[in-house]
């Protein structure tokens, strides 16, 4: 059975396992989510296989690709796709183009007493559908932008909300220098992924107006798609305000308070050391910004707050440092940023002022 292109919306936005069978090498470029990854072929077969394609031709890549997996690796293989498909009835399969490995898997399969599902043209129908589908939704969709300065509690906000779009939650990165998260980024391709899916997620439920924050067009190395770095460049600017200790207080939380039992957990006596060591060296990646002279300063309110942060197991001293890094370089670099925007600010005020406007803008009652 063979899903056509006028089912991938619905195959994307569904709860359905899929199993793609491409090389491991290919799945760590990028897959779906909910796809575990159940080889044809390992990467050296695929090599020797593709060598023998392009110096002999299709028929004897063929014979080579049977004569690789046969027997008791065969055995193996099918049983892993059939112990899955016992677990996951609904499951998808898919490998590149939809070509042989698919249409040989589909045949195995068979012959085992299961009929499944193959994507139609494979990961790569599946993927050029996703871009076009980023790119259509991203227009199609009307969108509020939230912004405000760091430490402002746009994401707080955000996900209050009833319709909002959190590109941060998608690249598991908070957007600053500092905003680094346990288990690390997804690949572009798997961020791209996930957004087309979210996109067509918020198109299930209507055409009403979404929340987004404002971003840059990279959120920590996921780059967002161009044509969501110009809607976001366009549209309506909704300006969340707090004051200076709040944002202090709030920073504080998320990139300390938050942090700490993380390192405490992975590295104990050695949590404060390990600790310090990320926090200067996410100051280094703005030096240049910074400048020498003011990242001397901050770096050594940094590290004084870890000395006091060691010797009293008492983190607060970090507030310090965070409170000047906001005066010095963040509200300095925002005041002019949104200097550039202001034409397209619609509404401004606190945390519920903007919550209970938007509720109203996007007809949420």
């Amino acid at each position: 059975m063979w899903i056509m292109p006028s089912e991938f919306d619905q195959i994307l936005v569904s709860d359905s396992p899929m199993v793609d069978v491409r090389a491991p090498l290919e799945y760590a470029k990028g897959s779906f989510p909910r796809a575990t990854n159940l080889p044809l072929l390992q990467d050296d077969e695929r090599a020797r296989v593709g060598y023998c394609y392009k110096q002999q031709g299709q028929s004897a890549a063929v014979v080579l690709g049977h004569q690789l997996v046969c027997g008791v690796i065969k055995q193996s293989r099918l049983a892993a796709w059939v112990a899955f498909v016992q677990q996951h009835q609904d499951a998808i399969f898919y490998c590149f183009r939809g070509g042989l490995r698919s249409h040989t898997i589909q045949q195995w399969l068979q012959e085992s007493g299961y009929d499944m599902r193959f994507i139609t043209g494979g990961y790569k129908a599946l993927r050029q559908h996703v871009l076009k589908t980023i790119e259509c939704l991203v227009e199609q969709l009307p969108m509020f932008v939230i912004s405000g300065y760091t430490g402002v509690g746009k994401t707080d906000l955000l996900i209050r909300l009833y319709r909002y779009l959190d590109l941060e939650a998608l690249a598991n990165h908070r957007g600053s220098s500092f905003g680094r998260l346990p288990g690390g980024q997804p690949g572009q391709v798997d961020f791209e992924n996930k957004l087309a899916i979210k996109l067509l997620q918020l198109r299930q439920d209507g055409l009403q107006p979404l929340s987004i924050e404002d971003e840059s067009r990279l959120i920590g190395r996921c780059m967002l798609p161009p044509g969501l770095q110009n809607k976001l460049k366009s549209t309506a600017i909704v300006l969340l305000e707090s004051p200076l200790h709040e944002r202090v207080d709030r920073i504080w939380r998320d990139y300390i308070q938050q942090a700490l039992p993380f390192y405490e957990q992975q590295y104990q006596h050695h949590a404060v050391y390990a600790f310090g060591r990320v926090l200067q060296d996410n100051l280094s990646r703005i030096h240049k910004r910074l400048g020498t002279r003011t990242h001397g300063e901050i770096s050594r309110l940094l590290d004084h707050a870890l000395l006091e942060h060691h010797r009293l197991g008492d983190p607060i001293g970090h507030r310090v440092w965070i409170k000047a890094l906001l005066e010095r370089y963040y509200d300095p670099l925002y005041e002019y940023q949104l200097s550039k925007k202001q034409a397209r600010v619609i509404f401004r005020g606190d945390a519920n002022a903007v919550y209970n406007w938007l509720q109203q803008a996007c007809n949420v009652t």
